[in-house]
């Protein structure tokens, strides 16, 4: 139970070669798997975590609630709580645990969810493409098409995905970089965080931190919050600073 609470930070430094120059050391924060309903004192937990922190945008790779059916009220409430005090922009997806119920309260409040879309973030002329798909473990609901539909195919794009499970098509269709979460990372795990259980949904070097698929680079994060129970054992819970660094001739 003292492990739920010990938030770690984790920096993970991206070399991107398609990355414009003008994005060298632009940061994202990648939070995951927050079910912040599950413990009333969590939000808090997470807001203290994340507040010194420095970052450009903010990525929110879905399941803002713990039940995956009922009313979502008190659960979006305590996201709404958690990320009350972030200035920057804020990106979402949905995870297994969600529905679009949600949607509409949460972008009211200024997170905004890309659902099978994209977003262009820019830097002078430079341009980042962002794209997020709804989830494709549970609802299978992801929409690689709608997501890219006028990214060009020789741009650098950053896929937010809730599970790994994508990452041969999202390596197939030309993506630079992928976050993920859904694994928890194990959540309950044997000593130097052997995974014990997991839904088979993804191979196993993809169920926490780095890993790679052709040109693709991927990163599982092994959630902010926990499932079922505010427990966690040899696998501690995260925010994910990544940072993202030119590796061609921009």
């Amino acid at each position: 139970h003292r492990n739920y609470f010990d938030i770690q930070v984790e920096r993970n430094e991206v070399v991107l070669e398609r990355l414009p120059a003008a994005f060298d050391g632009f940061t994202i924060l990648q939070l995951t798997d927050l079910h912040p309903d599950l413990h009333p004192e969590f939000p808090a937990a997470v807001r203290r975590v994340i507040a010194p922190l420095n970052y450009d945008v903010m990525a929110l790779t879905g399941d803002f609630r713990t039940c995956t059916c009922s009313d979502h009220s008190d659960a979006t409430a305590a996201t709404i709580e958690l990320l009350k005090d972030v200035e920057v922009p804020r990106y979402a997806i949905l995870g297994n645990h969600d529905s679009l119920a949600k949607v509409p309260v949460m972008e009211a409040e200024g997170i905004q969810f890309l659902l099978n879309e994209h977003v262009v973030l820019r830097r002078g002329e430079d341009k980042l493409h962002l794209v997020g798909i709804d989830d494709p473990n549970f609802y299978k609901s992801h929409n690689f098409e709608h997501a890219l539909r006028e990214v060009p195919t020789d741009t650098c794009k950053v896929l937010l995905s809730h599970s790994p499970q994508t990452y041969r098509d999202a390596a197939r269709l030309g993506f630079d970089f992928l976050m993920a979460g859904h694994t928890h990372g194990g959540q309950i795990c044997l000593p130097g965080g052997r995974v014990l259980v997991h839904d088979h949904s993804s191979p196993r070097h993809l169920l926490s931190g780095m890993w790679r698929e052709g040109h693709l680079q991927g990163y599982t994060s092994r959630g902010t919050g926990a499932s079922v129970l505010p427990v966690r054992l040899n696998c501690m819970p995260e925010v994910t600073l990544h940072v993202l660094r030119c590796g061609g001739f921009n």
